[in-house]
């Protein structure tokens, strides 16, 4: 949420599934740094295609 700079809420499990699923498609994405580099491209993805 810190990152997100929002409040509890839908988007946060959002991005949280998203995040999740491409590190089960990298292992290597596994990192704070890179997930923490991720967030904000992928909770624009999440704004624009809710629960994909």
């Amino acid at each position: 949420m810190r990152l997100l700079g929002c409040k509890p809420g839908p988007i946060v499990g959002e991005v949280l599934r998203r995040l999740l699923e491409r590190v089960l498609d990298d292992a290597e994405l596994n990192s704070y740094e890179r997930l923490q580099a991720l967030v904000p491209e992928i909770a624009r993805e999440a704004e624009r295609q809710p629960e994909s």
